[in-house]
């Protein structure tokens, strides 16, 4: 098999790989890959009328990227509210997201992340040294 050929096999596997994916940022940047080496291989053989769908799908995956990382000055979803250490939506949320937190944001103070329990926690939030 020449090595064009594996090249088009190639971006095709991408794109299958890409519809497996359930996070829409990973599923969008692995497609967009995946549909540029398609577009290299049909420039290649000269196969226009595949090019046309595939040129608009990487049009509608760079738009839809610019959406989704585009700031949004003023979202609501941002917005900061106030909470205590101890409410019951706080301590669901960070044992709910443990493990991001830890991979993400490895020096974060979160108490979830030190294994410290909330109590403990909000003694040092009320005395400021959180």
């Amino acid at each position: 098999m020449p090595w064009l050929e594996l090249f088009g096999w190639f971006g095709s596997v991408i794109v299958i790989i890409s519809m497996m994916e359930l996070r829409l940022m990973r599923l969008l940047f692995i497609n967009l890959a995946g549909c540029i080496a398609q577009i290299f291989y049909h420039i290649a053989l000269s196969v226009w009328p595949m090019d046309g769908p595939t040129v608009v799908l990487v049009i509608i995956q760079i738009a839809s990227l610019y959406r989704l990382l585009a700031p949004r000055p003023g979202d609501s979803r941002d917005a900061v509210v106030p909470t205590r250490a101890e409410d019951p939506y706080l301590r669901y949320l960070l044992a709910h997201h443990a493990d991001d937190v830890r991979d993400f944001t490895p020096s974060s103070t979160a108490p979830m992340i030190r294994n410290r329990p909330l109590s403990s926690c909000a003694a040092r939030t009320r005395s400021g040294t959180y």
